[in-house]
Protein backbone atom coordinates (compact mmCIF):
# COMPACT_ATOMS: atom_id res chain seq x y z
CA UNK A 1 0.00 0.00 0.00
CA UNK A 2 2.64 2.54 1.00
CA UNK A 3 4.71 1.90 -2.09
CA UNK A 4 1.73 2.61 -4.35
CA UNK A 5 0.41 5.55 -2.33
CA UNK A 6 2.59 8.22 -4.01
CA UNK A 7 1.27 7.13 -7.39
CA UNK A 8 -2.28 7.57 -6.11
CA UNK A 9 -1.67 10.90 -4.41
CA UNK A 10 -3.54 13.88 -5.72
CA UNK A 11 -1.45 16.82 -6.77
CA UNK A 12 -2.55 20.37 -6.09
CA UNK A 13 -4.92 21.43 -8.84
CA UNK A 14 -6.09 17.91 -9.76
CA UNK A 15 -8.65 17.57 -6.97
CA UNK A 16 -12.33 17.46 -7.87
CA UNK A 17 -13.70 20.17 -5.56
CA UNK A 18 -16.85 18.08 -4.92
CA UNK A 19 -15.30 14.68 -4.19
CA UNK A 20 -14.39 13.64 -0.64
CA UNK A 21 -10.68 13.14 -0.09
CA UNK A 22 -8.57 11.37 2.55
CA UNK A 23 -6.06 13.86 3.95
CA UNK A 24 -3.02 12.07 5.39
CA UNK A 25 -0.76 13.87 7.86
CA UNK A 26 2.52 12.65 9.32
CA UNK A 27 2.65 10.01 12.03
CA UNK A 28 2.12 11.51 15.45
CA UNK A 29 -0.47 14.00 14.22
CA UNK A 30 -3.49 13.69 16.48
CA UNK A 31 -7.00 13.43 15.10
CA UNK A 32 -7.96 16.76 16.67
CA UNK A 33 -4.93 18.45 15.10
CA UNK A 34 -5.69 16.89 11.70
CA UNK A 35 -9.33 17.98 11.89
CA UNK A 36 -8.25 21.48 12.91
CA UNK A 37 -6.00 21.77 9.87
CA UNK A 38 -8.79 20.57 7.56
CA UNK A 39 -11.23 23.09 9.04
CA UNK A 40 -8.63 25.89 8.84
CA UNK A 41 -8.28 25.12 5.12
CA UNK A 42 -12.05 25.45 4.70
CA UNK A 43 -12.77 21.73 4.34
CA UNK A 44 -15.61 19.87 6.03
CA UNK A 45 -14.40 16.85 8.04
CA UNK A 46 -16.66 13.87 7.27
CA UNK A 47 -15.08 11.08 9.32
CA UNK A 48 -11.79 9.85 10.68
CA UNK A 49 -9.62 7.52 8.68
CA UNK A 50 -8.02 4.22 9.58
CA UNK A 51 -5.54 6.08 11.81
CA UNK A 52 -5.74 9.31 13.80
CA UNK A 53 -3.57 11.17 11.31
CA UNK A 54 -6.08 10.64 8.47
CA UNK A 55 -9.27 12.65 7.98
CA UNK A 56 -11.80 12.20 5.19
CA UNK A 57 -12.97 15.65 4.20
CA UNK A 58 -15.18 17.43 1.71
CA UNK A 59 -13.08 20.09 -0.04
CA UNK A 60 -14.52 23.59 -0.30
CA UNK A 61 -12.86 24.59 -3.55
CA UNK A 62 -10.08 23.81 -5.99
CA UNK A 63 -7.48 25.46 -3.76
CA UNK A 64 -8.08 22.96 -0.95
CA UNK A 65 -5.31 20.54 -1.99
CA UNK A 66 -2.66 23.25 -2.18
CA UNK A 67 -3.82 24.67 1.16
CA UNK A 68 -3.67 21.22 2.81
CA UNK A 69 -0.11 20.68 1.59
CA UNK A 70 0.84 24.11 2.98
CA UNK A 71 -0.71 23.01 6.31
CA UNK A 72 1.43 19.88 6.50
CA UNK A 73 -0.56 17.18 4.71
CA UNK A 74 1.64 14.43 3.32
CA UNK A 75 -0.87 13.02 0.84
CA UNK A 76 -4.39 13.59 -0.43
CA UNK A 77 -5.94 10.36 -1.66
CA UNK A 78 -9.20 8.95 -2.85
CA UNK A 79 -10.66 7.59 0.44
CA UNK A 80 -11.00 4.11 -1.09
CA UNK A 81 -7.24 3.91 -1.60
CA UNK A 82 -6.51 5.07 1.93
CA UNK A 83 -8.65 2.36 3.55
CA UNK A 84 -11.32 4.92 4.43
CA UNK A 85 -14.25 3.83 2.28
CA UNK A 86 -17.62 4.73 3.76
CA UNK A 87 -19.40 1.83 5.37
CA UNK A 88 -22.45 0.62 3.50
Amino acid sequence: MFMVAPALALKAGTLDARAPVAVVFGPGTSLSEAVGRVVAAGGLPLRSGAFGNIVVAQPDDEGFAADMYRRGAWLLLDPRFAGCAAES
